[in-house]
């Protein structure tokens, strides 16, 4: 789902029904989330109205994008950090500060990160490096490129 691009609120009722009935039917749900440069004027997944979808219909299996917010990590880590949701890395690395990407990582559980890249917005082998030089354990980092996926996949 891209809520910029649907030009609908994530929290919008409509929205909740898809997501609700996806849920049913056990799809995983992405969620392009936070600011987009194609419309700077209003972002429509803000992370207090993803948590309001997390909350109610509780989908089991929603990934939020760009770490839950593409440039409101601050309210990431306020509104969602903890919240049964997954995060995704797509086009956060040349963004985010790395000790808050690491906060938010840890805080949230690393077991709900998953490593994308949103190519072509951001290349492949960059996120990649990127990814690998963060301060983070071999075994967290594991988790992030491919175990989370796994999982979710298999859930």
């Amino acid at each position: 789902l891209h809520p910029d691009y649907q030009e609908t609120f994530i929290d919008d009722i409509r929205y909740k029904r898809i997501i609700s009935y996806a849920s049913e039917l056990g799809f995983i749900i992405s969620v392009h989330a936070g600011f987009d440069p194609g419309y700077p004027d209003c972002v429509h997944c803000t992370p207090d109205r993803a948590r309001k979808v997390i909350e109610e219909p509780k989908p089991p299996k929603m990934v939020l994008a760009h770490m839950g917010g593409f440039k409101r990590w601050d309210a990431v880590e306020q509104e969602l950090v903890g919240l049964d949701v997954w995060l995704d890395t797509a086009v956060v690395f040349k963004y985010i500060d790395d000790k808050q990407f690491i906060r938010i990582c840890r805080n949230h559980g690393v077991e709900k990160i998953l490593f994308a890249t949103d190519s072509p917005w951001l290349d492949q082998k960059e996120a990649v490096r990127y990814m690998k030089r963060m301060d983070l354990s071999e075994e967290e980092k594991q988790l992030i490129f491919s175990e989370n996926a796994k999982k979710l996949l298999t859930l």
